[in-house]
């Protein structure tokens, strides 16, 4: 009987840790990728393409 409630608590306490660090993570990696998607969704001012000509003044 000792135990098998020493194999529930130790379980229990598994099951919360790593629902713990999920919960972290969603919250903490979830901030992070949406600043991301915010940076990459910021599109820079449109700039025309330079042409260069060159002479050719050469032999």
């Amino acid at each position: 009987m000792k135990q098998l409630t020493k194999k529930v608590i130790r379980r229990t306490v598994i099951i919360l840790l790593v629902c713990a660090c999920s919960i972290t993570g969603v919250y903490f990696g979830g901030e992070k990728a949406e600043k991301a998607i915010q940076t990459l969704a910021v599109r820079p001012p449109y700039e025309p393409p330079v042409i260069v000509l060159d002479a050719g003044h050469g032999e």
